[in-house]
């Protein structure tokens, strides 16, 4: 070993050098320490791939997560192949990767699939403060406080009308913002 690298000083094996266990030792010491470092400043996330997409076929919809490497934990966790799942229509899904409980270093084999499903069933509450903002003989125009941000999947508002205070109700139209103008209403109608 005739020399040292520039910048941090790490023994250089050349062919035909007399391998060193203490030499190896403090040059992996080393660049484990500054890869830790930067695992830390950088954190967990993508390097390459895991780009995701649709497939429609039929009447089922697939998702499909590339293959990819990322930085999971201070470790950086590599998969192979495509990984598929359906999942049902009009839901938000979201997509985890997950380095193998308890495993570092080396290869394994590859990990099972694991599809966790969560159905909200609790809706958001209702809007408030409902102001009219304008009316006429033919038209009327709301608008309310917006829903809590804390509802990731908050989609649409729908907007229903009533003539017989709610007993039944028909569904006027979707919004996806907070104000709407209705222009089917009927003249002399509550």
């Amino acid at each position: 070993m005739p020399f040292n690298t520039k910048n941090y000083g790490l023994p250089v094996f050349l062919l035909n050098d007399i391998y060193s266990a203490n030499s190896d030792f403090a040059r992996f010491s080393t660049i484990d320490n500054h890869l830790d470092a930067l695992s830390s400043y950088v954190g967990d996330g993508t390097i390459t791939g895991w780009d995701i997409s649709d497939i429609a076929q039929s009447n089922n919809l697939f998702v499909r997560v590339s293959p990819g490497m990322g930085m999971i934990d201070k470790v950086v966790t590599r998969t192979f192949g495509d990984i598929v799942f359906s999942v049902n229509d009009d839901t938000t899904v979201f997509v985890y990767m997950q380095k193998k409980f308890e495993y570092l270093g080396g290869f394994s084999a590859f990990s099972d699939s694991v599809s966790v499903f969560n159905e909200d069933t609790i809706p958001p509450p209702p809007p408030a403060s409902i102001t009219v903002l304008g009316w006429d003989y033919n038209f009327i125009s709301l608008r309310w406080d917006s829903s809590p941000s804390d509802e990731p999947d908050f989609d649409k508002y729908a907007i229903y009308r009533s003539s017989d205070n709610f007993a039944t109700e028909t569904l006027v139209a979707n919004s996806t913002s907070n104000e709407y103008i209705d222009v089917s209403v009927v003249e002399n109608t509550i």
